[in-house]
């Protein structure tokens, strides 16, 4: 690598730090606004449980996308 590939390197780095720096910051804002909304509600444990649970998507089966037509 030459000196112009790492200073470019560097470069895009930086960005991708700033980028998650401010999206760390807005996830914690969002995080604040949530604990206000709920905070005088009966279901707070259950409300915050269901906030911090993790999406998982299911996988499309073969059969389901188009073009794959069984007959």
């Amino acid at each position: 690598m030459d000196v112009i590939q790492i200073s470019e390197a560097v470069v895009k780095l930086e960005m991708k730090k700033k980028e998650i720096d401010s999206l760390l910051e807005k996830e914690n804002q969002q995080r604040e606004e949530f604990k206000e909304m709920i905070s005088d509600s009966k279901f707070v444990e259950f409300l915050t449980k269901v906030y911090n649970k993790k999406i998982r998507r299911s996988k499309k089966k073969a059969a389901d996308r188009p073009g794959n037509a069984s007959l």
